[in-house]
């Protein structure tokens, strides 16, 4: 009995000293948090006042501008030197692989352009190109024309772009500079992300891809990266009009160069130029779908549909084969690497028949599995509007489990606006 009472004692006591051990080591890090972040503080708002005169070497001296209220928070300080030489701007970034921020100082001229750009704190997951990658913003201006992010980097150097872009757009409300002028491709990229976000990447990049040979009629015409939406550029006379396409080649909306949204109805002939253009598209689009389907089910005569849904939803068919008929979607919502396309088939209840994913470009460790037979396997079976989502996981990979999701999801609007459409 007494040996009882011990063992339960003892075991009591080491709960004690386990608690107490944890809240002296909570209390120690405190401790040293709290002497350590001054000193981090300090030396980073050393290194930022230091790095006004690396990115204006010729300044004499700087006198602090007020930031406007409501500007974006990656602005931290914009300065002025006091010879005429040009404006400094202190910015902080961060991405989901960061450490701690992202620190960036630049310098631009009295004429509106980068003199000079650099991280005075970088700890992202992977590097960028840390001394080279801002020297590839030296001579823009605010409309940062030809500067691309870095493949394989994107989320880090999306975040620098984004933080530049953010301290132009409060340099130019204070500092005596004029805007740099746009691209159309640069503003066609701006439409399609505010027209059709889930176009763009995690990161917030929208990926437009030229057609090679300019249709006649049209200035540009734009595919997004995964199959939702188009950009049709076309010249009015002088003004120069945009033209946003969904999926299935439907029109959207209109745009003049200003970026300013016009009636449709006042852009009706130009719609009509553009729209068999993009048909085109869609047609070279859907027609690899169509072949791939025929392959995957014997028999089947395949017929691509529209659908009145603007989601990741890239294409939709009706599959008929002798004996049966089904309803096949495609979506192609990012994932971490980008698009991971998937094709759905479905019975007309809603089940499952295959599951495949067309193409994605994630990485080992990084949602590859999604595209493996086993995965595909866990897919079918279930039911399209009640999506299993212990089926839908991959350990450690979220970017590429929310795309599947994302998948789902729209797949299943897509699914049920057909049905509707066909009682």
């Amino acid at each position: 009995m007494s040996t009882g009472v011990k063992a339960k004692g003892d075991y009591v006591k080491s709960i004690v000293v386990l608690t107490c051990i944890c809240l002296v080591t909570a209390l120690l890090l405190a401790a040293v948090n709290y002497v350590t972040a001054p000193v981090i503080e300090k030396n980073q708002s050393l290194a930022a006042n230091q790095s006004l005169f690396e990115v204006l070497p010729d300044a004499q001296d700087f006198e602090t501008i007020e930031i406007p209220e409501g500007s974006p928070e990656t602005v931290t300080g914009v300065y002025r030197d006091t010879a005429g030489t040009g404006y400094a701007v202190t910015l902080k970034t961060s991405t989901q692989y960061s450490s701690s921020d992202m620190l960036i100082t630049m310098g631009v001229g009295a004429d509106g352009k980068i003199l000079n750009i650099v991280l005075t704190n970088y700890a992202e997951s992977k590097d960028m190109g840390t001394d080279t990658y801002p020297l590839t913003y030296i001579g823009a201006d605010s409309a940062l024309s030809g500067i691309d992010t870095v493949a394989g980097v994107t989320y880090s150097s999306t975040a620098f772009k984004n933080a530049v872009s953010d301290g132009f757009e409060v340099l130019l409300q204070v500092a005596a500079i004029s805007a740099g002028e746009k691209t159309d491709e640069q503003k066609a990229q701006e439409i399609a992300a505010a027209v059709f976000p889930y176009a763009c990447s995690k990161s917030g990049e929208c990926v437009l891809a030229a057609s090679e040979e300019v249709p006649q009629g049209l200035s540009a015409l734009y595919a997004a990266e995964n199959g939702t939406g188009y950009i049709a550029v076309c010249k009015s006379g002088e003004e120069t009009i945009f033209l946003a396409f969904d999926a299935f080649a439907n029109p959207i909306a209109a745009y003049d160069g200003d970026e300013t949204e016009q009636s449709a109805d006042d852009c009706t002939e130009e719609f009509d130029a553009a729209a068999a253009h993009v048909q085109e598209l869609v047609s070279e689009k859907t027609s690899a779908i169509v072949t791939r389907i025929e392959k995957m089910i014997d028999g089947a005569s395949v017929t691509p549909i529209s659908v009145p849904v603007r989601s990741s939803v890239s294409s939709a068919y009706k599959v008929e084969t002798p004996d049966a008929s089904y309803t096949a979607v495609v979506a192609a919502p990012y994932g971490y690497g980008g698009p991971v396309e998937i094709l759905y088939i479905l019975s007309d209840s809603g089940e499952i028949v295959r599951f495949k994913v067309i193409s994605h470009n994630e990485t080992e460790y990084f949602g590859e599995a999604v595209a493996e037979t086993g995965y595909a396997e866990k897919q079918e079976g279930s039911n399209i509007e009640n999506a299993d989502d212990d089926a839908i996981l991959i350990a450690g990979c979220t970017f590429t489990t929310d795309a599947v999701r994302q998948a789902y999801t729209d797949a299943a609007e897509a699914f049920e606006a057909i049905m509707t459409a066909t009682e």
